[in-house]
């Protein structure tokens, strides 16, 4: 009875986890260059009816479950809605790629976060990338 009922609370705890993520996804809808995300669920291990230690691969008894866990997070990399702005500077990427950025100290980062590029008094481009 009582594996029973840790079964159900593993359950709702990745359920309640899942919900977390949806509600992230759906906070950041109008955020310009946000991928949602998306969990990936797993069942715990399961152990045959009546045996102790660990289950045998070939065991062909009833096997009861131990709940199921969240394995991993990944963010989904399909394309978004491209916007027309009417601004002649705007940068957009359509289909696969990212942005080379480099920091102020010199590293070199890659983003799909739409840059905003402007001119500057001394016509050069200068590039500001929101994080």
């Amino acid at each position: 009875m009582i594996k029973t009922l840790s079964n159900g609370v593993s359950g709702m705890r990745a359920q309640q986890f899942k919900m977390d993520i949806i509600g992230n996804n759906i906070a950041n809808v109008q955020t310009v260059g946000y991928k949602r995300s998306k969990a990936n669920f797993s069942e715990v291990v399961r152990q045959a009816i009546g045996d102790q230690g660990i289950p045998a691969a070939d065991n062909p008894r009833p096997a009861e479950g131990s709940g199921v866990q969240v394995i991993s997070v990944h963010r989904v990399l399909n394309q978004g809605d491209l916007l027309e702005t009417n601004r002649p500077l705007d940068l957009s990427i359509d289909g696969v790629g990212y942005f080379k950025v480099i920091s102020s100290d010199d590293r070199e980062y890659y983003t799909r976060m739409v840059p905003s590029i402007s001119i500057m008094k001394e016509k050069s481009l200068q590039v500001v990338v929101i994080a």
